[in-house]
């Protein structure tokens, strides 16, 4: 019984390849637009934080995952945009230059960048400035300030 399987199969594999390889080659080269999608709130540390066992704290992507995934984004040719949600940040101003600074990044590369700001304030509006579109909520509030 195996071996008529076995000799089934030997016989049924050099007919099954050609199309086995223009499946391949379909998914392989297909022009499906791929996009990167990213949600930036709450906290954003340089590297991956050590948690207890019990611990119920979540922390967003560090900020090392977060430019590898870009940068591999950039390289991968299948991806063409970046998707970034926005919501409350909670890190100092400096992670906020380097969160813009990789969004600026993944610009150049040839990315477009859409951002959706959940919560319009001095900080997230910041770090949206460098995309290429910024959608609002309906209802935000925005207060464009003048100082002197």
């Amino acid at each position: 019984m195996y071996r008529v399987a076995l000799l089934f199969s030997l016989i049924t594999w050099p007919l099954r390849l050609p199309f086995q390889l223009i499946d391949w080659l379909i998914w392989r080269l297909g022009r499906k637009q791929r996009v990167l999608s990213i949600s930036l709130e709450g906290t954003h540390p340089h590297r991956p934080q050590l948690r207890g066992m019990f611990s119920r704290q979540r922390d967003g992507i560090s900020r090392r995952h977060l430019r590898h995934a870009i940068r591999d984004a950039i390289k991968d040719r299948r991806v063409r945009g970046l998707q970034v949600r926005i919501g409350a940040l909670s890190v100092g101003w400096s992670g906020l230059y380097e969160l813009r600074a990789m969004l600026a990044e993944a610009k150049a590369g040839g990315l477009t960048v859409d951002a959706f700001v959940v919560h319009p304030d001095h900080q997230t509006l910041f770090v949206a400035s460098v995309a290429d579109s910024v959608h609002l909520p309906p209802d935000a509030m925005v207060l464009a300030t003048k100082s002197v």
